[in-house]
């Protein structure tokens, strides 16, 4: 079992005028991707692999400053920066992970929720994110990484753990990604909206969602890598691989809280 100590500070100044700033720095550990950590057999040859370790070393920090000095509006502003020791790189044809080099992120992140009466809110967030391998030359680009995310939405009726009707719409936006090193192959850019009806209760709740209401041909997940079948030898065929959003989808569910 790997054990790594994991210091962390945050401090908050304020509030004046309703607004207050705060600041955070830590030390943790992250695995960005559990195959790397459960897969013992090489899917393609049957060899038994190493795991990776699962415990990699993180460092990060933010500051930001958040405000309510419109009514019934919080906003929040923030610049963030994190590094990893070692990013996992998903290696397609074979099915497996191995651990790549370190890494550095760093962004800003606004934020904003408005509820200016009990029976609605809408809130929206955006993030835009510089990240890059380390010590890698040129070819830096972390597969996968999105430069620009937006999520947003609204409620209508009962909100949190309120009784009563109550209607939801939730957007989500992703840009272009890089999908190699080298940033030659992106990722479509993609824009998700969910909707939904229901009813609450203290201990139930039951209600009807529209995932993609809009039926959008986007893809939930992108890679490009050289696939080959087991006897193709060397050569191989470039492409991007790819698992489609589910097209439009009617979801009845249904909530019990013990």
């Amino acid at each position: 079992m790997g054990r790594i100590v994991s210091p962390k500070f945050s401090a908050i100044f304020g509030p004046w005028q309703e607004t207050e700033l705060y600041l955070n720095y830590g030390m943790g550990f992250h695995s960005n991707d559990a195959r790397g950590v459960n897969t013992v057999v090489d899917p393609n040859s049957g060899d038994r692999v190493n795991k990776v370790d699962p415990l990699v070393r993180t460092m990060g920090g933010e500051i930001g400053v958040r405000t309510q000095v419109v009514p019934h509006l919080t906003s929040t502003l923030a610049l963030f920066w994190l590094e990893s020791d070692s990013e996992l790189v998903y290696i397609g044809d074979a099915g497996a992970n191995e651990a790549g080099p370190g890494s550095r992120r760093y962004g800003i992140e606004f934020a904003n929720y408005w509820r200016p009466v009990r029976w609605f809110s809408l809130d929206a967030e955006i993030a835009i994110t510089h990240a890059r391998f380390t010590d890698a030359g040129d070819e830096d680009h972390i597969p996968g990484s999105i430069p620009f995310m937006f999520s947003g939405g609204m409620t209508l009726g009962a909100h949190a753990e309120d009784e009563g009707f109550f209607a939801t719409l939730r957007a989500r936006a992703f840009d272009r990604r890089p999908l190699i090193e080298d940033n030659s192959v992106k990722g479509k850019s993609s824009f998700l909206v969910n909707a939904g009806v229901g009813y609450r209760k203290a201990n139930w709740e039951a209600a009807v969602e529209c995932l993609n209401l809009f039926d959008r041909e986007d893809n939930d997940i992108e890679y490009s890598y050289t696939s080959r079948l087991r006897n193709e030898g060397p050569e191989g065929y470039d492409d991007v691989h790819l698992h489609p959003t589910e097209p439009r989808t009617f979801r009845l569910r249904v909530t019990y809280r013990f």
